[in-house]
């Protein structure tokens, strides 16, 4: 029986969040079909985008069309984001990805296409970039903290500065070797604690990130930085070194990680459907033409791309796995009450 006829496809098209289009370049240009969902995207309905193919030159820039002209047909494979101008005017960003179509005498007859909004995803890049690029400033900007400890005497001596990095008021409270530690983050204190024990055993300078509790439960990251001075016997006689408040650093580190595990989620995704999907739609196709060896081929080569996605997804860099039908096994229900 078939996988999936025309009707079912047409189906799973039209109910896309993604714009699926076919343009056909010759003889004469025009949409041959595109679904429901560019009026969400482009603010075009699909009847007004058939009936006048010359509004995608008013949607897509001169410099993309441009650009497709020195990528080349070819070149047009790889996805890739561009901006496009909506019905109302105004612009949104999304990642195209195009499959050119030829006829016997290699001759360049449509373009089939999916497209998606990734604006929402442009944006996010754009504002970690901005806070990048606002923290740099910063930095060249900042005050840092600075610290003392005169270990002779045990008394410690922090700057203006650092008193405010540890959300005090300078001078408001005497500061200790253990009073520093207590306002260290509990999973740090280790570290802290080792980064002096090895400047006493080695004499060597530390360099370290670590956490800290303000007085009012506000977790912020610091770097530290630290050396030791000794007497001419090597006895140790002080410890000094600098703060810095690293805390809008470390979120962007985060954000820029977020991000990157959203952008391999998304290729994954995208690897699933072209791998997949289209060939089913090909095997049906094929199958609704009753060429039955075509639909077997498709079908064969549909199943080694779908082995080799799982193979990608399950096995880590520079290994290989190869699952046969019956290798992989669930060990709880796909599905719970």
């Amino acid at each position: 029986m078939p996988i999936m006829d025309d009707s079912s496809f047409r189906l799973l098209a039209e109910r896309a969040l993604d714009l699926i289009f076919r343009y056909r370049v010759a003889p004469e240009p025009g949409f041959e079909y595109i679904s429901p969902s560019a009026t969400d995207l482009l603010g075009y309905t699909a009847a007004e985008l058939e009936a006048d193919p010359n509004l995608v030159l008013s949607i897509v820039t001169e410099t993309h069309m441009e650009y497709m002209d020195r990528l080349g047909p070819e070149g047009w494979r790889t996805p890739y984001d561009v901006q496009i101008r909506r019905k109302d005017g105004s612009t949104i960003w999304i990642e195209q990805r195009l499959i050119p179509v030829f006829d016997d005498d290699g001759e360049l007859i449509a373009i089939e296409g999916i497209a998606r909004d990734v604006t929402g995803r442009k944006q996010a890049e754009r504002r970690l970039e901005e806070k990048e690029q606002q923290l740099a400033e910063a930095q060249q900007l900042a005050h840092v903290g600075s610290w003392e400890w005169d270990i002779a005497d045990s008394e410690v001596t922090w700057s203006d500065e650092l008193f405010r990095i540890y959300g005090l008021v300078p001078g408001s409270v005497e500061v200790t070797y253990e009073s520093y530690l207590a306002r260290v983050h509990p999973d740090d204190r280790e570290l802290a604690e080792a980064n002096v024990g090895t400047a006493f055993e080695r004499g060597q300078p530390f360099s370290s990130d670590y956490r800290i509790v303000r007085p009012d439960g506000e977790v912020r990251w610091l770097h530290s930085r630290g050396r030791l001075e000794t007497d001419s016997l090597g006895d140790p006689v002080k410890m000094l070194g600098i703060c810095l408040d690293i805390t809008a650093r470390k979120q962007a580190e985060e954000d820029r990680r977020r991000l990157q595990s959203v952008e391999l989620q998304h290729r994954q995704a995208m690897e699933i459907h072209d791998g997949i999907l289209q060939g089913l739609t090909v095997a049906s196709m094929a199958l609704a033409l009753g060429d039955d060896a075509k639909t077997a081929e498709v079908l064969d080569a549909t199943l080694a791309t779908a082995r080799g996605i799982v193979s990608s997804l399950l096995t880590a860099e520079g290994e290989q796995l190869a699952p046969e039908p019956g290798d992989l096994r669930r060990t709880v229900p796909a599905m719970h009450e």
